[in-house]
């Protein structure tokens, strides 16, 4: 694209003495350049983080990534890295992975993805972890009474942490016990009235990282001898 300005002239000899012919004199100029197509980068992801939970499920969370056309979703499962979700717009920051196990820690990675021409582009992955809810008590019963307590007994939950039960008193939930050994199976609740009707609940809890985690509770109602 740029002009230039050129001279030619013609030369012979007389002998050893040289003769020049007068100077022509043109102008040309170059064909524009062909567009160069920008190179295409993808940035990391940012904001991931574990957006919600439930016992079978975790919600992943992330910053829509402007240099992105969409997104990759991997779970680590035994080792191996196996893609869940590719998802093809980036305007979505949000993907539920369901069908997992409660009190359980998994591990995902995300990228963005986006083209150079027909070639794909992708993103580092940015790594996170998440933990079910542990899930709910089973197996929840009056093992026992007395004229001053009852005795709650349920089954071990092997991906909790612990317990945590609560009995109804004068119009609110009010903590008897936490319980720091999932292998307990069995409370005895103290200094109740006799003859009389009592409503507990429990639940389960873990931890992910210093994050703790709580099942639904499970309620029962016993009476005193």
């Amino acid at each position: 694209g740029t002009s230039y300005r050129f001279r030619m002239r013609a030369f012979g000899f007389d002998g050893s003495t040289a003769i020049y012919g007068e100077y022509k004199e043109i102008t040309g100029k170059t064909d524009a350049a062909a567009p160069v197509a920008p190179t295409v980068t993808v940035g990391a992801m940012t904001g991931v983080k574990i957006g919600g939970r439930a016992d079978n499920a975790l919600r992943l969370n992330w910053d829509k990534n402007t240099g992105a056309s969409g997104y990759i979703i991997e779970q680590n499962q035994n080792g191996t890295w196996i893609r869940i979700a590719r998802i093809g717009e980036n305007s979505t920051t949000t993907y539920r992975v369901e069908k997992l196990s409660a009190g359980r820690t998994y591990q995902f990675r995300i990228r963005g993805f986006g083209f150079q021409g027909s070639t794909p582009v992708y993103g580092n992955f940015t790594y996170v972890n998440g933990t079910t809810i542990p899930a709910k008590v089973s197996g929840l019963c009056i093992g026992g009474t007395a004229a001053d307590a009852i005795r709650l007994n349920w089954n071990k939950n092997t991906n909790a942490s612990g317990y945590i039960i609560e009995k109804f008193q004068n119009g609110e939930w009010i903590r008897v016990a936490r319980i720091a050994d999932k292998n307990t199976q069995t409370y005895r609740v103290e200094g109740l009235q006799s003859r009389n009707s009592y409503v507990f609940r429990i639940r389960t809890f873990g931890f992910d990282g210093g994050t703790p985690l709580y099942s639904d509770y499970q309620m029962i109602a016993g009476n005193t001898k």
